[in-house]
């Protein structure tokens, strides 16, 4: 399904970095995808003050070196520069057709000024995974698709990429519809859509839990149907990049961003 993955690695939190690559390296082997790694490196003060900048390239590949497993990797660094913004340079360069990056826990910060994994998740041409380390360690088992009825075919390669997920691990996959209904018409709104989505799940992905949910924020329900049902990966589409992402974002992006689960955004 993937050819070839993309990892950027922050070489000061190599831990979450680690997350990353184990994930990717599970995707690679079931895909037969190759890993490429990159590490963006910020212009420093004291390096505009040096005759000659820091060459961090031998302590990526000692980063490596360590994590190595056998898996073909070429890693790469990036001097200066926004980080966002190199690893979709690379990403475009490269060819990827799937980036997988670690991201911290949501904080309060993370609604001021955002996360290097958001931007990428918005503005990416490509699949991204936004990986956090989940207790116990292993690959996800139960999934969560959110789907747009209104746009239900798009919707299709997020499913199929979430079943396969939940197969490979044994676990169990939901789908779920938000409805952001304006009035008090909660049962009109379920008489209405419920039927709709239970024939989507029984077309698209049978023996899923079908999930409809009724309120004002898409990104918050999708965060509360996961709480829900305890899953440990949310898998869902998103349209294109385009210049209204830039002004009012998306609910990919928001979902990936907001939530302490891995998120897999599926173009």
């Amino acid at each position: 399904m993937h050819k070839h993955i993309l990892v950027p690695v922050d070489l000061a939190n190599s831990g979450a970095s680690v997350n990353a690559l184990e994930a990717a390296r599970a995707i690679a082997r079931r895909d037969g995808a190759r890993i490429s790694v990159v590490s963006v490196v910020p212009t420093w003060p004291e390096d505009l003050m040096a005759e000659e900048p820091r060459d961090y390239q031998p302590d990526l590949d000692a980063f490596l070196e360590t994590v190595s497993d056998g898996t073909d990797m070429s890693g790469e660094v990036k001097n200066g520069g926004s980080i966002s913004g190199r690893i979709i340079e690379a990403v475009a360069k490269k060819g990827i057709d799937l980036v997988v990056m670690a991201s911290h826990d949501p904080k309060m910060t993370d609604y001021l000024i955002g996360s290097n994994a958001a931007h990428v998740v918005l503005h990416s041409p490509c699949s991204v995974m936004v990986v956090r380390s989940k207790e116990g360690g292993g690959p996800a088992k139960n999934v969560l698709v959110p789907v747009d009825l209104a746009r239900a075919d798009s919707c299709l390669k997020a499913v199929n990429v979430g079943r396969q997920i939940a197969e490979a691990a044994g676990g169990k996959l939901a789908v779920v519809n938000v409805q952001q209904v304006m009035s008090l018409d909660v049962p009109k709104t379920l008489d209405s859509f419920k039927p709709k989505l239970d024939a989507f799940v029984q077309e698209h992905a049978p023996g899923a839990e079908a999930m409809l949910k009724i309120g004002l924020s898409v990104p918050s329900e999708i965060r509360w149907a996961a709480d829900e049902i305890d899953d440990e990966q949310v898998v869902m589409a998103s349209h294109d990049p385009n210049f209204t992402d830039y002004l009012i974002g998306s609910n990919a992006a928001h979902v990936a961003l907001h939530t302490p689960r891995s998120v897999m955004v599926v173009r």
